[in-house]
């Protein structure tokens, strides 16, 4: 088994892992160097992610993976049901890890907290920010 200490050449060894002080961890594979940064969680709680889209009608809950899934979901219960404007339509939010039900614009902060956004382009990943749609989370 080798040992390597702080002035050692890493070159020659082809993976490794670098902890720094800054709650980053950068490993080194066959060339590539990667890097990852810890968010801070201090009371080791789970972080809260979006789960599904939903509609709230009444105090009735549906749920899809799309709000499109969701309204199907609604229409099955309900076929006469024609409302989808104004105060009798259904609200319109996700279900979060917590079991809460959140309006899009607080689950585009939940989601980009959670970090189910980084698939997104910048300027998709600022709207969904602010107005989440069920098609910005990754399938």
């Amino acid at each position: 088994m080798s040992h390597y200490g702080e002035n050692d050449n890493f070159q020659d060894v082809p993976f490794f892992f670098v902890i720094q002080q800054t709650r980053q961890i950068t490993w080194h594979f066959f060339g590539f160097c990667y890097s990852l940064e810890m968010k801070e969680n201090p009371e080791h709680k789970e972080i809260e992610r979006i789960q599904t889209a939903a509609l709230l009608l009444g105090d009735q809950m549906y749920t899809g993976q799309t709000h499109l899934e969701a309204l199907v979901a609604l229409q099955k219960e309900h076929p006469d049901y024609n409302t989808w404007v104004g105060e009798r339509a259904p609200k319109q939010g996700f279900i979060t890890s917590t079991g809460r039900f959140v309006d899009r614009d607080e689950a585009g902060k939940i989601a980009d907290n959670a970090e189910q956004l980084e698939h997104l382009e910048s300027n998709s990943r600022r709207r969904a920010r602010g107005d989440l749609h069920s098609e910005d989370l990754a399938p």
